[in-house]
């Protein structure tokens, strides 16, 4: 949920951050505070984060395999969604780009699988020491 104000202008600012008028006496907002370029970016975010393919196979086993999925070291962990995928599974290894070993075995042996690969943005980004 949205906290904050909404300027005349439109734009969305922390509270706090609104316009200011600029030194030069000109009456125009300086945008420095607005939220919008955050929240336009959360969007990519999103299609960073998480992706879906239609093109899934399981086959009662933990693999799974996808040739669009372009599977990286970065999944690992991510939650996998999809018809026959057990729920709260995760990519526990990488074996290649199209091959992964999800955390429980599929429930199901299917082709033309929609999955739904979510990571965090913890394991995007890496952690810090």
């Amino acid at each position: 949920m949205y906290s904050g104000q909404i300027a005349a202008d439109g734009r969305r600012y922390a509270t706090g951050l609104g316009p200011t008028v600029a030194p030069n006496g000109a009456g125009k907002p300086v945008t420095h505070g607005t939220l919008d370029p955050v929240l336009a970016d959360l969007g990519d975010l999103n299609a960073l984060l998480n992706r879906s393919v239609a093109d899934g196979v399981t086959n009662s086993t933990t693999t799974v395999t996808s040739a669009t999925a372009a599977f990286t070291q970065a999944d690992v962990g991510a939650r996998v969604s999809g018809a026959g995928i057990p729920a709260g599974a995760t990519v526990a290894t990488v074996s290649n780009g199209t091959t992964v070993v999800l955390s429980a075995a599929a429930t199901a042996s299917a082709s033309s699988v929609a999955l739904t690969i979510e990571r965090t943005l913890a394991k995007l980004v890496g952690t810090h020491s």
